[in-house]
Formats: structure tokens, sequence, C-alpha cells
């Protein structure tokens, strides 16, 4: 089973771009389970998870936003558009949720969310996202 919180080592995590340090637990449970952590850095907060959501029940237009699907790290994935959260203050904007489906079941995914304050807050949190989980998933499929 893929730990995200624990199978990336803290230089991983530094490789990626992100300070070990502002890990979060980033755990939901309900109609999608998911288990994992977040990290940020001055432009991005990114959470990864393990998920047993996977690309063929995201992949539906009616349901998300700007729906693209994609191979990531070799995985079939589809990426969707987080809306911008209006109740933080707007602090942190929308972001981008990428999913890829993995060997022997469930999936891996990856929140991008922009942090208002970043050098540059427009900037396509999917490109970010999908990055993201080019890097991670060799190394949390191998372990």
């Amino acid at each position: 089973e893929i730990m995200p919180c624990t199978d990336l080592s803290p230089a991983d995590v530094t490789a990626m771009g992100f300070d070990p340090a502002t890990k979060e637990d980033s755990n939901i449970s309900g109609d999608v389970h998911t288990h994992g952590c977040s990290w940020s850095n001055a432009d991005v907060i990114v959470g990864l998870v393990a998920t047993d959501g996977t690309v063929a029940l995201y992949n539906d237009p009616k349901k998300f936003v700007n729906v693209r699907l994609l191979t990531v790290a070799g995985l079939p994935a589809v990426s969707t558009q987080i809306p911008d959260s209006t109740d933080v203050g707007g602090i942190d904007t929308g972001g981008c949720y990428v999913v890829a489906d993995i060997p022997g079941g469930g999936a891996l995914g990856v929140a991008v969310t922009r942090r208002a304050r970043a050098a540059d807050p427009h900037a396509d949190p999917c490109v970010a996202a999908v990055r993201f989980m080019g890097l991670a998933a060799p190394i949390l499929l191998k372990r």
C-alpha cells in the first residue's frame, strides 16, 4: 500500500521544491477515501494522496470543471479544476486536481492550490500538479 506521507522522504520533498517541515495530514473520508499529506511553498500548496477515486470517477464533465485526460509518468490520468474558494478570505485561491490510476487498483491524487501571495497568482495550477505527479509517482510506485 502506498503511504504518501512516509514514502516520500524529506529529501524527495525538498527536491520537489517544498519544505518537509510544512507537512500536514490531508485525509478525507466520505464518498471517496483518501489518505496523504500536503506541503507548501511560497506559490502553492500541494497535497498528495492515495485514493480510491479513479480516473473514471473524475472523467465526468457534468460534475467536474475543465476535465482533461492525460498520461503522467506512464499512468492514465485526468485533471480537473478546483473552483476558487470564497470561504477563506481570499487567502488561497483555486487549483487543480490530478488523479492517476495505479497498477493493482486505486489511484494517486495530487491537488495543487495557488496561494494568493504567489509570485504569479494566475499560473496554471494543473501544470504544477502534473509536474509533481510526474516526480512523485515513480518514487511511490517503486517503494
